[in-house]
């Protein structure tokens, strides 16, 4: 529902977004959190330029949204990218709560995903060390042994 609330999900900016346009908007978020998911619509032909919602195009929010998915969506915003959002936030008259509001809900998904990314990498390590030490304990309770 954010793409639709936001407008965000209006991928050619036109104001208006459609059902084709919100899966998209959808497919793009699912992924980010779970990349292994892989989202499906079906007959989507039947009514893929039915306009779901009007979206406010030229409010600050949507411009400033629009800019921000655009820098995070290529990781982390690099300093000089938020230099350009913040002259943008200058420039658009966009209260800087509002700002802080904006990037945390287009950063959720990308947070939740590094969290469980280092949480399955930590367990990992923790498997491989204890594999290598069950390696080194059978190499010193069997390494005399010599078949007959």
């Amino acid at each position: 529902m954010e793409g639709l609330r936001t407008g965000a999900a209006d991928q050619n900016c036109d104001g208006s977004i459609s059902v084709e346009e919100w899966y998209a908007y959808g497919k793009r978020k699912v992924k980010q959190e779970i990349p292994a998911i892989e989202p499906q619509i079906y007959n989507v032909k039947a009514v893929q330029n039915l306009a779901l919602a009007q979206a406010a195009i030229d409010e600050p929010q949507f411009v400033y949204r629009r800019q921000f998915e655009f820098y995070a969506g290529r990781g982390e915003v690099s300093p000089v990218n938020q230099v350009i959002l913040d002259n943008l936030q200058s420039s658009l008259d966009l209260d800087i709560e509002m700002a802080k509001i904006i990037e945390a809900e287009v950063s959720k998904p990308g947070k939740a995903y590094q969290t469980k990314l280092q949480e399955y990498a930590m367990a990992f390590v923790e498997l491989c060390a204890k594999n290598i030490r069950s390696v080194i304990i059978y190499r010193i309770s069997f390494g005399s042994f010599k078949p007959p």
